[in-house]
């Protein structure tokens, strides 16, 4: 983020000091013109912004845990998506702490503090899409994995029902998700 902002102050200085002081005013004189500057700034400094994301993604996957952090993510929504429990089993750890928000669209309320267990997750998978048709080939599936430490990681999880944010520790040398903080999606996410 340090590195970001000196970045952006960099660009903003450098595109101020191009003009001399003379070309300067007459470009306040002249609101027009000022207002071109002003965009082909904020789309500089935005193209910056998106590039350091895009570096940082890249930095993430290039990780040697990246793979086992991915595929225990992977595991858990396929594991739901394919009504295969065996999956969740392999990705989840008994200890398993689940939270969410689920929105009830015909009353538009939320519904808060969902607490699931381990055990109610394997029965959920095992059930949740067995007749097959809760997803296709548009339902979503994104993952991003936003950090990986020593023993660590942290993800996040777009599915059919809404983001799972995931909380993962290496545990006897394999990836395992610890802790899920969910929400379905409201009308307005």
């Amino acid at each position: 983020m340090k590195k970001l902002v000196t970045v952006l102050i960099c660009c903003l200085t450098s595109s101020i000091a191009l003009f001399s002081q003379d070309k300067l005013n007459a470009l306040l004189d002249s609101p027009p013109k000022l207002t071109i500057m002003r965009n082909i700034i904020i789309v500089a400094c935005t193209l910056l912004a998106f590039s350091f994301r895009a570096e940082a993604q890249n930095k993430i996957e290039n990780h040697p845990e990246f793979a086992g952090v991915h595929a225990a993510i992977t595991d858990y929504v396929e594991g739901l998506y394919e009504a295969d429990s065996t999956k969740i089993i392999r990705s989840v750890h008994p200890e398993l702490r689940k939270r969410g928000f689920w929105y009830n669209r015909n009353q538009s309320e939320w519904n808060d503090n969902l607490d699931m267990t381990y055990d109610q997750l394997v029965s959920l998978a095992a059930r949740w899409n067995q007749s097959g048709d809760r997803i296709d080939a548009d339902t979503p599936k994104v993952i991003e994995v936003y950090d990986i430490n020593t023993r660590t990681a942290a993800g996040k999880l777009i599915a059919e029902w809404g983001m799972d944010y995931f909380q993962l520790a290496k545990i006897d040398g394999k990836w395992m998700i610890i802790n899920v903080l969910w929400q379905s999606l409201s009308e307005t996410d």
